[in-house]
């Protein structure tokens, strides 16, 4: 795909008549929401296409374990409604699994709980380039000690990685069902979707939230860059979010 001056559109943006805000009535997606406050710089349906894309892969292979990792947590909104997504996805499975118990069912073999894996520089961003148009190294820094507290009061079975991506993920094991990419460079997404590529569930999903946005031209030439490879299923959410979704393994 080509991205040129042709696709920028600064104004005249078309608009949608649709008026159903699923995330109003989810309440346990209101509840998590409330908890993230002016700790995120994604809005409510880009959040809640997060939490519902956790729930949704859910179905791919119920009782899997593949893991949900996010790069590029900024100050940890987003990395909590992961968090809480998953959390309540292990909470049905335990209801069921109770239910089979109580109907007298045999071997029931516990399934694999996913992790939650989060990569941070706590650098802001880096190898910003020739292909990124308003960001600098640097952008976005924050206080990984504050950071760090925040996530251990509200998703403490998350794992921080700390370091450049993806060496700091290197050696972690097991398959991925949803990665959320959120590291708004060409060289940082470029990486990103390399290497989780193979790693990922088939209809596991790649979330690259900073496709659609100006600032952020480096980011869609990277997603571009992977629109011809058979292994992946590429859309583009109106929310900005270009979603991957694996659907053969070669």
């Amino acid at each position: 795909m080509d991205l040129n001056q042709s696709c920028l559109v600064y104004d005249n943006l078309p608009k949608t008549t649709a008026q159903l805000a699923p995330w109003n009535g989810d309440e346990p997606f209101q509840a998590a929401l409330k908890l993230i406050q002016g700790r995120s710089l994604l809005d409510v349906p880009r959040l809640w296409t997060l939490w519902n894309a956790v729930r949704q892969v859910e179905k791919i292979n119920p009782g899997s374990g593949g893991h949900v990792l996010e790069v590029g947590i900024y100050r940890g909104g987003s990395a909590v409604i992961l968090a809480k997504a998953i959390g309540s996805i292990l909470q049905r499975r335990e209801i069921y699994a109770g239910v089979r118990e109580w109907m007298g069912e045999e071997s029931i073999q516990k399934p694999a709980n996913p992790k939650l894996y989060l990569a941070d520089t706590f650098e802001g961003l880096v190898d910003t380039g020739y292909n990124d148009n308003a960001h600098h190294n640097g952008d976005f820094k924050v206080d990984e000690a504050e950071v760090r507290t925040f996530l251990q009061k509200h998703a403490p079975e998350a794992t921080i990685l700390k370091g450049r991506f993806p060496e700091t993920f290197m050696g972690m094991g097991g398959e991925l069902r949803l990665v959320h990419c959120d590291v708004d460079t060409y060289e940082s997404t470029f990486a990103v979707i390399k290497y989780t590529t193979p790693l990922l569930l088939v209809g596991g999903m790649i979330i690259v939230d900073d496709f659609g946005f100006v600032t952020c031209m480096g980011a869609a030439k990277a997603v571009s860059e992977f629109w011809s490879d058979n292994r992946l299923v590429c859309t583009y959410n109106l929310t900005g979010q270009a979603i991957l979704t694996k659907v053969r393994s070669s």
